[in-house]
């Protein structure tokens, strides 16, 4: 796999694939899309995901995927990030706060426990965070409450506890009427 350094994209989703994802995979230096999702893929998630520079987009939702999810970082380029789905556990990676590319973080239906990591509200651009269904506890940080590009939270299902911090913020905005 590591001869195909043209490869752009791979999207072998909603097939009856098994086994686990090859360490190799984030060694493909031109790699921007895998999609590998609705198969049964298992074991862990390649640590090289977590450095693999030219990602765009990562969709690995609905497999059977464990263990922790690998720190990102050196990833200037990731805008989505969907790991819905899996049997993830552990907690989520402050390291994804690092990635300021990021439009989407979907991490819904794990077994993810903790709680969520601060870095995350910090994230310039991220408009979708999706962390429902899985085993969320404490405060939500009021960092997320104000990200201000954020459009979708989702949160659901957790045991998270404490207070909303909402703060309503007023832009000026200039139209050619």
């Amino acid at each position: 796999m590591v001869n195909l350094t043209s490869l752009v994209r791979i999207d072998l989703s909603s097939n009856d694939l098994s086994g686990s994802i090859p360490e190799e995979i984030g060694a493909l230096p031109s790699l921007e899309t895998l999609i590998l999702d609705t198969n049964r893929f298992s074991g862990n998630i390649p640590r090289s995901l977590g450095t693999a520079a030219s990602l765009r987009m990562v969709d690995l939702q609905d497999n059977s995927l464990s263990g922790v999810i690998p720190p990102f970082q050196k990833m200037p380029s990731l805008r989505f990030l969907d790991l819905t789905a899996n049997f993830l556990s552990g907690s989520i990676p402050g390291s994804l706060g690092n990635v300021s590319s990021l439009n989407y973080i979907l991490l819904a239906e794990n077994v993810l426990e903790g709680l969520i990591p601060e870095a995350l509200g910090h994230i310039p651009n991220l408009t979708n965070l999706e962390l429902g269904y899985n085993r969320l506890s404490g405060n939500v940080p009021a960092v997320i409450y104000n990200a201000s590009s954020l459009r979708y939270l989702g949160l659901g299902e957790n045991m998270l506890d404490g207070q909303i911090y909402l703060t309503l913020a007023t832009h000026s905005q200039t139209s050619n009427h």
